[in-house]
C-alpha cells in the first residue's frame, strides 16, 4: 500500500502557519469568517473548516501575520479532507486569474508571508507529506 508521501505532488514545502491570521469569504457572498490556516507558502495552503467545501470552489483569502496584510487572494479549492476536527481544504493560490486584482502586489505580499513563516519556523522542518500536515 503507498504512503501518504506517494500522493504528494508539491514541488515547494509549505510551513506550519499557526500565527497566520486569515478570514475566507466564498464567491458570490458578502460575509467573511475567520478560518484556522494549518500550512502555507506563496502558492497555496491547508484550511480547517467545520463544513466541506467543493472542489473548484473559487475563494476569497484576507491574510495577515505581523506588518504584512494582503486582501481579496483569490484561491480555488483542490481538495476537501473529512478528519475528526472539521475539514481539511487545500487550496491554490490563483494570483494569475483575471479575478485578482493587483497581481504583482499580491504575489509579492504572499512571499513577504512565507518569508515571515519561514524565518519563525527556522529551527522546525517543513511540511511536505500529507501525515505531517494532519494535525
Amino acid at each position: 500500500m503507498p504512503t501518504d508521501q506517494a500522493y504528494e505532488r508539491r514541488i515547494q514545502p509549505r510551513f506550519l502557519a499557526s500565527d497566520l491570521c486569515a478570514h475566507l469569504r466564498l464567491k458570490g457572498q458578502f460575509s467573511r469568517a475567520a478560518i484556522e490556516v494549518l500550512d502555507f507558502n506563496r502558492h497555496g495552503l491547508a484550511i480547517r473548516l467545520d463544513r466541506p467545501l467543493p472542489k473548484d470552489q473559487i475563494i476569497y483569502l484576507t491574510l495577515e501575520i505581523g506588518d504584512t496584510k494582503v486582501e481579496r487572494v483569490v484561491g480555488v479549492v483542490h481538495n476537501c479532507l473529512a478528519q475528526q476536527q472539521g475539514y481539511r481544504c487545500g487550496t491554490l493560490f490563483r494570483t494569475q486569474s483575471g479575478l485578482q486584482f493587483d497581481r504583482e502586489q499580491v504575489e509579492a505580499s504572499l512571499s513577504r508571508i512565507e518569508n515571515s513563516i519561514a524565518t519563525q519556523t527556522a529551527g522546525s522542518a517543513p511540511t511536505n507529506s500529507v501525515a505531517a500536515k494532519r494535525l
